[in-house]
């Protein structure tokens, strides 16, 4: 628990560094979650998350049974990133992702959770 209150007071310093200023490398993802906007649009349809979800989510479906059958196939696990943020650029800049992104882990930092395991999903516990 100790360490989540820490990693959270992490979080939350790149939020606020995220809201107060621009690093080069910070410009340069921009840039780069720009450029996979742009290449999302044109090959696979400019469409709004409203009209694209329902292929996107059948999708991640598809790339989340071939992680099943080959767990440690990252390549698997990064098109579920790919479609995840294909969604995620239809709807907001990468500015506001990434902001979204550190203050969701700041939040679930601060969350108390269950013990671990390795077979079951993890969720936090609701107050």
């Amino acid at each position: 628990m100790e360490f989540n209150k820490k990693i959270s007071k992490q979080f939350d310093r790149v939020v606020r560094d995220m809201e107060a200023y621009n690093t080069a490398g910070y410009e340069e993802f921009l840039s780069f979650l720009d450029n996979v906007s742009t290449f999302n649009n044109r090959t696979f349809g400019n469409f709004t998350l409203e009209e694209k979800a329902n292929s996107l989510v059948k999708h991640i479906r598809s790339e989340c049974d071939e992680i099943e059958e080959n767990p440690t196939d990252l390549d698997e696990w990064i098109d579920v990133v790919i479609l995840a943020m294909d969604a995620l650029l239809r709807k907001e800049e990468p500015e506001q992702i990434l902001l979204r992104w550190a203050r969701k882990m700041s939040n679930n930092a601060s969350r108390d959770w269950p013990e671990p395991t390795a077979d079951k999903p993890m969720f936090h516990i609701k107050d």
